[in-house]
């Protein structure tokens, strides 16, 4: 996904709202985010930081009132839904308990959800909460975002064409209401998201399946609706078989199947509440959830809180966590200030805010997550664990625009591509957050390849290649060259600074202008392919390459078409490649695809960002020993996948 915008889905009016309620700039949406500051805001923000270290002293004074705030605010939460304790420990009382609470989960974040129905709910705000509360048929294994299994299916087949998916369900599960899972169910969840339709939801993924791109494209009539209905896209074999059918054979959609878009909803709750319509949403389920998942819904009460308890009646072993609180407290530092007087398990720290956490210079210097240790109110024998620089699936990129001259020609294009200078940019302006990037495919999806043709930072080359651009009269001495960024994001207007500077010290007759333009400005600038040189950054929709391969590969891609990329032959086997069932030939064919982009250099890959976890030191979560990672740190989690995790010494 691109900015704030999901291929032309979520509108500016959206944007605006959610950019003044959190006041930061977002880097590269994943449907907005928001909630899940650390997976996609920028890693560096340079000025913030100087600011906060020239006024330590005043903040530290500053975030002993905001803890007592947080402390009593946090604690009430605690007494509300833990009656029997008689009030907050304080260090005049009593000693601060070891693990406060052991059963529940307090969890500090910046704002609100949009909504709660999976069918309209397309931010990470809100994808939190669905994920603990509901479930998709197949989920991620562990840490991975390539492996998938079964959930609340047993297993699925495809057929031999690839556009019928088979899946066998699980029996004995039942919904929060006590209603009983089933095929019915599958069918009559994912039909109501599609004929639903919200423009700004996650329906769009979902146009393969029979009849739903014809309905999609319709006025949404109760006609259109029996039009859907009666192509059979979602079909019930029998009471625990259910086969979707698609219009053409499409590979992505396994992994489509496993966003939160097709979550299985309580038919029972629905039709209590109103039922679906076509083309509206169901007010009830905006704001209330029954699902099958490992909790469920105890109340929202909007800009203070969300609350959910374990479901005793859960399919598999009840939750360790049994209460899980997360709490919306848009002030950064009244959150640091409740996780560290240990009235929070975990909180939200923005990139801007987190040497507040960690220790800056060996972070840097070695790249360990060192604890901070000089702040106030850390209860003694207590501390904060820090899990960092795990990938992200996503990637930063300078656009170099091809219809305009001398970007046109090639050689030119790979100077710049062996001008920049990766590894300082990682250092000095990503702080260390962010590995190096090898194409339009992350580390982390199948289909990545770690052998692909890339380039690395070697003067001598670049100069090479200009000279060879300068030969067939590409440009002339004293061409300047215009690079935009937006306002306020540091990290993109120290990214033209780096380029420019590397190029003005080869001294080969040209130079990079660095220009910022207002948010709108941008936007309208680089999707109109008016911007000769941006940096931007693309971050997944499902965890498929196709999901990267198409905007950055296709000539009708969203970010091919800001560069006026064109390669011969490589549309068709960008679409071809969508169609094969075979996994490993996938892999093979997204490889060459990243390979060929790569070799025609349209974009310079600054990076892949990598994330970041803070918890206080009791909250356990599990390990993928395989990916040698927790799995709390899956790319394609929207939140805290609570099951996962418990409370201990």
């Amino acid at each position: 996904m691109d900015e704030l915008k999901v291929q032309g889905k979520i509108s500016e009016k959206v944007y605006e709202k959610l950019k003044q309620e959190f006041s930061l700039h977002i880097e590269e949406d994943k449907r907005e985010d928001i909630g899940k500051p650390s997976k996609v805001e920028s890693v560096h923000l340079e000025k913030a930081f100087k600011s906060r270290m020239l006024t330590v002293t005043r903040q530290i004074r500053v975030i002993v009132v905001l803890a007592i705030l947080a402390v009593a605010g946090a604690g009430g939460v605690y007494f509300l839904y833990n009656p029997q304790r008689s009030g907050t420990a304080t260090s005049t009382t009593r000693a601060a308990p070891q693990i406060p609470n052991p059963d529940t989960f307090v969890h500090l974040v910046a704002g609100d959800p949009q909504f709660l129905d999976p069918a309209t709910d397309y931010e990470t705000a809100g994808g939190y909460i669905i994920m603990n509360i509901y479930e998709t048929l197949i989920w991620y294994k562990g840490g991975s975002a390539a492996k998938l299994e079964p959930l609340l299916a047993e297993s699925w087949e495809i057929s031999a064409g690839g556009t019928t998916y088979t899946f066998r369900l699980r029996r004995n599960v039942k919904f929060h209401d006590d209603t009983p899972f089933n095929a019915s169910a599958v069918k009559y969840s994912i039909d109501r998201m599609i004929l639903i339709n919200e423009p700004n939801g996650p329906s769009w993924m979902y146009d393969p399946i029979k009849g739903a791109a014809k309905y999609m494209s319709s006025k949404i009539t109760q006609a259109d609706m029996r039009e859907y209905l009666t192509a059979r896209g979602i079909e019930v074999v029998d009471d625990y078989t259910v086969r979707i059918n698609l219009d053409r054979s499409y590979a992505p959609i396994i992994y489509i199947l496993a966003f939160s878009g097709a979550s299985i909803v309580s038919p029972t709750a629905v039709e209590k509440h109103g039922g679906v319509v076509p083309g509206k949403h169901n007010d009830w389920m905006d704001r209330n959830m029954i699902g099958t998942g490992p909790y469920k819904f105890v109340e929202w009460v909007s800009g203070q809180r969300i609350v959910i308890d374990a479901f005793e009646g859960y399919w598999r072993p009840s939750a360790k966590i049994k209460k899980a609180i997360i709490r919306t407290v848009p002030e950064s530092r009244s959150r640091e200030s409740a996780l560290f007087a240990g009235e929070a398990d975990a909180v939200a720290i923005p990139a801007a805010n987190i040497w507040d956490v960690m220790q800056r210079d060996s972070w840097i210097k070695e790249g360990k997550p060192t604890v901070r240790t000089d702040l106030s109110l850390k209860p003694v024998g207590t501390s904060i664990s820090i899990y960092a620089a795990y990938p992200q699936l996503a990637v930063n990129y300078i656009g170099m625009n091809a219809r305009q001259k001398p970007l046109d020609n090639r050689d030119f294009r790979y100077g710049l591509s062996y001008v920049f200078d990766y590894k300082r940019f990682i250092s000095e302006v990503a702080i260390g957050f962010m590995e190096p990037g090898k194409g339009p495919i992350p580390r982390g999806l199948f289909g990545f390849d770690e052998n692909i043709f890339s380039f690395s930072y070697d003067p001598a080359k670049a100069k090479e290649y200009f000279a060879k651009a300068k030969a067939v009269a590409a440009y002339r001495d004293g061409l300047s060259i215009t690079y935009y960024y937006n306002t306020g994001n540091e990290m993109r207007r120290r990214g033209g600074l780096l380029l420019k500077d590397s190029v003005d010290k080869l001294n080969v007759g040209f130079t990079i202008d660095v220009q910022e333009l207002d948010w709108p400005t941008f936007l309208t600038k680089t999707r109109g392919g008016e911007a000769p040189l941006f940096l931007l950054g693309w971050i997944v929709d499902y965890a498929d390459p196709h999901d990267f391969a198409q905007p950055f590969g296709h000539s009708r891609g969203v970010i091919a078409n800001r560069v006026g990329l064109s390669i011969p032959g490589l549309d068709d086997k960008i679409m071809k490649a969508a169609e094969i069932v075979d996994p490993v030939e996938r892999a093979l064919r997204y490889a060459d695809i990243a390979n060929t982009v790569n070799q025609e250099a349209y974009y310079i890959w600054v990076g892949q960002p990598t994330t970041y976890l803070v918890f206080r030191d009791w909250v356990k979560i599990t390990t993928d020993s395989e990916l040698n990672m927790p799995t709390q740190a899956n790319p394609m989690y929207y939140g805290y996948y609570l099951y996962a995790m418990w409370k201990g010494s």
